[in-house]
C-alpha cells in the first residue's frame, strides 16, 4: 500500500494537497528544483508554505517524478493508537502536565548529548546543513558550492552513501561516557533533514536501509544501558 506523503501543520497546504486528489504529500524539493530550476530541500520538511504547494498542483500528475513515495504498513497507525490508548497520557496539556521529570535527570550532575547524522559528512557549521546547503545567503552554501558543486547537482541526499559509520564502536563511546562521569545519554534520534538513525517502517530514509546500515539508536542504547544504566533518545523531527 503506498501512499504519498506532505507533512504539515497548515490547515491549508492540507486542503491544496486533498483537493489534488492525495492522503498527504511528501515532496522532495530536490526533484522539484531540478525540474523547475529552483533549489530546494531533498529530506522531510514542515515548513514549505501554500504557495509552494499551490505551484506544484500543475504537476501533481507527474507525482511519480516529483513526489517520494514511502510504504506504509496496515495496521501501523492502529498499532499506534492502541499503544497511547493503553497509556498512562493523552494528547492534551492536561494529561501531559502530570509527568513528573524522572529524579536521575534532575539529580544527575553529567549527561552526554550526541549530534551525529547525515550532517557528520560536511562537518561544516553545525546540524543544520541539510537547511542551509540550499540558503545562496549562508556560509554552508557558498562551502557547499565550492566543495560539493550546486546543491541541484549534488543533493543534501547525496551524501547518504558517504555516511558509513564505519568507526562506530558503541561499546567504545559507552566506556568512554561511563569514564567521563556521564550518568545519561542522550543521542538525537531524528534530526530536521528527517534521516533516522533507527530502524523505522515509517521512514525508509533511516540508518538501516541507507548508509550505515545498522540501527544507531538500538546499537547504542543497548551499550549504554549496559556501561550506564540509563540512555534516552532524543528525537527531533
Amino acid at each position: 500500500m503506498l501512499k504519498l506523503f506532505y507533512i504539515t501543520k497548515d490547515p491549508a497546504v492540507a486542503r491544496i494537497a486533498q483537493a489534488a486528489g492525495v492522503d498527504r504529500i511528501f515532496v522532495d524539493m530536490e526533484y522539484i528544483g531540478k525540474a523547475q530550476r529552483q533549489g530546494g530541500m531533498d529530506t522531510v520538511q514542515n515548513h514549505h508554505t501554500v504557495e509552494d504547494v499551490a505551484r506544484l498542483r500543475p504537476v501533481l500528475d507527474q507525482a511519480e517524478l516529483l513526489v517520494r513515495v514511502n510504504p506504509v504498513h496496515p495496521g501501523s497507525k492502529e498499532e499506534i493508537d492502541r499503544v497511547i490508548a493503553a497509556g498512562p497520557y493523552k494528547a492534551d496539556w492536561g494529561s501531559l502536565s502530570r509527568h513528573a521529570t524522572p529524579g536521575w535527570y534532575q539529580d544527575a550532575k553529567l549527561g552526554i548529548f550526541i549530534h551525529w547524522g547525515i550532517y557528520s559528512v560536511p562537518g561544516y557549521h553545525n546540524e543544520w546543513y541539510s537547511r542551509a546547503m540550499y540558503d545562496p545567503k549562508t556560509p554552508s552554501y557558498r562551502y557547499h558550492v565550492a566543495h560539493y558543486g550546486k546543491p541541484d547537482q549534488f543533493g543534501y541526499k547525496d551524501f547518504i552513501p558517504m555516511f558509513k559509520g564505519e568507526k562506530f564502536d558503541p561499546a567504545a563511546w559507552a566506556k568512554l561516557f561511563c569514564a567521563a562521569g556521564a550518568q545519561y545519554v542522550m543521542p538525537v534520534a531524528e534530526h530536521h533533514d528527517g534521516f533516522a538513525m533507527y530502524q523505522t517502517d515509517f521512514n525508509r530514509w533511516n540508518s538501516v536501509e541507507m548508509g550505515p546500515h545498522q540501527d544507531v539508536l538500538g546499537r547504542l542504547k543497548s551499550a549504554c544501558q549496559g556501561e550506564i544504566g540509563r540512555a534516552s533518545c532524543r528525537e527531533r523531527v
